[in-house]
């Protein structure tokens, strides 16, 4: 915030909230002043990893993996690309 450390803590007890350090979650983001690294984006493919988990055995068709697919897992990664600016 680029302010002296009093008025930090003055200010985050007068909200009421944590003082944090980047990189820093807000709504399922990662949100850092720099250019995110593997680490920090790491989160969303092990999250999108977990969901092709279930869909692995034979209970699914091609047809009906392709379906989940789509819905599911496309949903995450424009939800975090909203967010940046990609190149």
């Amino acid at each position: 915030m680029n302010v002296d450390r009093e008025t930090v803590h003055r200010l985050a007890h007068l909200f009421t909230c944590p003082i944090g350090e980047f990189p820093i979650k807000y709504l399922g983001i990662p949100l850092h002043f720099d250019k995110l690294r593997r680490e920090d984006i790491q989160p969303l493919v092990d999250k999108m990893l977990q969901r092709i988990a279930g869909w692995r055995g034979d209970l699914l068709s091609y047809s009906a993996k392709l379906i989940l697919a789509g819905a599911c897992l496309a949903s995450i990664p424009i939800y975090l690309l909203s967010f940046y600016q990609i190149p």
